[in-house]
């Protein structure tokens, strides 16, 4: 298969003995979790083929029983993913069942799965603990020349302390996934990481915990991966961004939300680009810019977000924002409107 290139389904990969070799196994295993992330229902129909695609790759490899762990540990995560965390915790064990004869290592990516489930169920205390416990286990244990297993687990810190009520924490748990995640392996882990990071700073009130931030970001940013990914790049700016606004850096915000905007209109990243647009607009109000920007901005933000055949519920949020402006009637309470509508987009896609 080509870097980028979508497996086909389940189906084929079963009756196809091309596809039957532990490399492409691997490779579903992630487009399962990314899929599942992305649209819970698809992820799901997805890795229900896959214990059925270990079976398949099984005689192939000396060791099966890391094939038959990721397979259940893939369609436990699809079940919590569609809300069902009864099946979740018994495909997980199922899992944890075929690992009996592996080190307590190969069985960290499990255990880094339940974590996320244990958040799903309420259970944020038993979560953190688990999360740690694995990071401790790897960092002790793991080959710490690949890295890209420990930034996962960071990025899974971020989501629980999030959730914990722990913006400045979450913060430094993105920021360091950032510093260990390997773009051509998990590039879908490391955007996860940016959009997240986003959300952590907009909640985050620790200013010491932003200056922190943007140290690791800085490390972040010389690695390799972020200049070969134009979306990493510009969603990297855009974060620095918001942590700028967070320390009233309001011109180098806008600066930064500029380059990253117009980054990401060339892209056609339609989501990226009116949330981006949205940061903008705070950054104008918090620089008393004249209202004649702000109507420009909104405008622009709609007609550019049209040409890029953004979502018609979007372009809806982003009509109410243009209109407000032309009238002068732009409040907080618009805006705040008009993001979670377009926030809610994202949510449903």
């Amino acid at each position: 298969m080509k870097q980028g290139e979508k497996l086909p389904g389940g189906q084929t990969l079963l009756s196809e003995s091309k596809y039957h070799n532990e490399k492409i196994f691997l490779e579903f295993i992630e487009q399962c979790d990314e899929t599942t992330t992305n649209e819970p229902e698809a992820g799901f129909e997805l890795a229900r083929h896959a214990p059925a695609f270990a079976e398949k790759v099984a005689p192939t490899v000396k060791r099966p029983e890391p094939l038959f762990v990721a397979a259940y540990s893939v369609l436990g995560t699809a079940h919590r993913a569609i809300g069902d965390h009864a099946q979740a915790e018994s495909t997980y064990d199922q899992a944890e069942e075929h690992g009996q004869s592996l080190s307590e290592l190969e069985l960290l990516d499990l255990k880094r799965r339940r974590a996320y489930l244990r958040l799903a169920q309420g259970h944020q205390d038993e979560a953190l603990e688990l999360i740690d416990t694995t990071i401790i286990t790897y960092r002790i244990h793991g080959n710490l020349s690949k890295r890209d297993f420990l930034g996962r687990c960071h990025l899974a810190r971020g989501e629980i302390n999030r959730h914990r009520g722990n913006p400045p924490q979450a913060v430094l748990d993105y920021a360091t996934a950032l510093t260990h995640l390997d773009l051509k392996q998990s590039g879908f882990y490391v955007d996860a990481a940016l959009h997240n990071l986003m959300i952590a700073l907009v909640m985050c009130p620790n200013v010491d915990a932003l200056r922190q931030a943007t140290s690791i970001l800085k490390q972040a940013e010389k690695r390799t991966y972020y200049k070969g990914d134009r979306l990493a790049k510009y969603r990297l700016k855009w974060t620095k961004a918001l942590i700028s606004l967070r320390f009233g850096a309001t011109r180098q915000a806008i600066r930064f939300l500029t380059t990253a905007r117009d980054g990401l209109t060339k892209l056609g990243a339609a989501h990226d680009f009116i949330l981006i647009s949205l940061d903008l607009n705070d950054a104008y109000f918090m620089e008393a810019r004249p209202s004649w920007e702000v109507q420009a901005l909104a405008t622009e933000t709609y007609d550019l977000a049209s040409s890029m055949s953004a979502n018609q519920e979007a372009l809806k949020a982003l009509t109410q924002w243009r209109d407000a402006a032309a009238e002068e009637q732009l409040t907080d309470q618009v805006m705040r409107e008009v993001r979670e509508r377009v926030v809610a987009v994202r949510g449903r896609s």
